[in-house]
């Protein structure tokens, strides 16, 4: 045992059990020098986690906690393509000098301009009564407004100060702190599209900012659909290009289905029009109503899933609920850990399916016009 921890992913090293966090071979440990684990080696060298590790949530949580209170000031990192599954009201509770980064702005529709999603976040702050000391829309990925949310870190921490990296799985923290160490020469934390890489508290010094950073595990919600499925189910469920969109029109009788994972069925007789947004690699298909109602009783809809053999079987043992909602002209339905729709032209109640256990939300539309006079403008 050793009392050095993994440059990447920050969870004691050790040399006695291969299949425990932090194993580094025996004589690559005593050389003294800054390692990584052999786990964060093989996730970054080969996009695959050979020794799966479960986080313990009440773990993950007490070293978040841990860190803020350790720290001048933090950053709460939200995915804008998942904001209803990363947005930790809880989290956003605990900071005294909270900044709050809006990451993959890069992936929305280039219509939707980053001004607008950071009004768009800001109010829904202000709805839940959390004052932020600054909302950046940021690209984690090409660096897209990162100088300016490092600057305003450093506002806020003052001189010497410390700041806190937090928010949920997948967010972005390690590939944003990555950005900020590369010109340092220093080494970054294991960056993955793999849920849960970061086990533990991580420092680095940025010496010519002048403050220190602090990596934590990221949080699992547990009410998204990448919550309770498979690890490399998830990595396809979370968008790392532009995000895919589908216009349907729908005839009494028919549904739009996300990714053979969820199901909206609007519940008036006339046509409705519906705008639906996932991750690049999750399909997007109008079915007829009759279809989703075998879903229902057990049986696949071909062809249209994006889950494998395992994670079907997982999610039909657990079943469905169904949930009726009503979504205003200037609304979503977001399913989290998903994706999201977006009614045209006129509101809807829909009839929406989603596997047992999985949060829905109806929130203020986030791409385009925000109200009725500026869709008619």
């Amino acid at each position: 045992m050793t009392d050095d921890i993994c440059e990447g992913c920050g969870v004691p090293l050790q040399s006695e059990r291969p299949d425990a966090p932090g194993y580094v071979p025996a004589h690559v440990l005593s050389r003294g020098e800054p390692v990584v684990c052999q786990r964060c080696f093989r996730i970054t060298n080969y996009g695959k986690e050979e020794t799966v590790v479960k986080v313990d949530e009440e773990d993950a949580w007490s070293t978040v906690l841990d860190v803020i209170d350790r720290v001048d000031a933090v950053i709460m990192i939200v995915d804008i393509v998942d904001f209803e599954g990363t947005y930790l009201t809880r989290l956003a509770q605990y900071p005294r000098r909270l900044l709050v980064a809006v990451n993959k702005v890069d992936l929305l529709p280039s219509k939707t301009p980053p001004e607008e999603v950071a009004a768009w976040v800001k109010d829904r702050l202000a709805a839940d009564g959390i004052e932020a000391c600054g909302v950046f829309p940021v690209s984690a990925r090409d660096g897209f407004g990162t100088r300016q949310l490092l600057d305003g870190a450093k506002r806020h921490a003052g001189r010497g100060g410390r700041v806190g990296l937090v928010g949920a799985t997948n967010v972005g923290k390690s590939t944003l702190l990555s950005r900020w160490l590369k010109p340092t020469g220093e080494p970054g934390p294991t960056v993955s599209r793999i849920p849960g890489t970061t086990l533990g508290a991580i420092p680095k010094q940025l010496a010519p900012e002048g403050i220190e950073i602090v990596d934590t595990p990221g949080l699992t919600p547990g009410q998204r659909v990448t919550d309770h499925v498979c690890r490399a189910c998830a990595q396809r469920l979370v968008p790392d290009r532009p995000l895919s969109s589908k216009l349907l029109k729908l005839a009494a009788g028919q549904s739009a289905v996300i990714g053979g994972i969820a199901a909206f069925t609007p519940l008036e007789s006339d046509e409705r029009i519906v705008l639906l947004f996932a991750a690049s690699e999750v399909p997007i298909h109008r079915v007829k109503e009759v279809r989703v109602d075998r879903w229902l009783r057990g049986e696949p809809i071909p062809g249209q899933t994006v889950l494998c053999e395992a994670c079907r079987a997982a999610i039909a043992k657990v079943g469905w609920e169904e949930i009726v909602v009503e979504v205003g002209e200037m609304e979503d339905v977001a399913v989290h850990g998903l994706g999201w729709l977006s009614p045209r032209r006129s509101g809807l109640k829909v009839r929406a399916l989603v596997p047992a256990g999985t949060m829905l939300s109806v929130r203020p539309r986030l791409i385009g016009p925000k109200t009725p006079a500026a869709l008619r403008a």
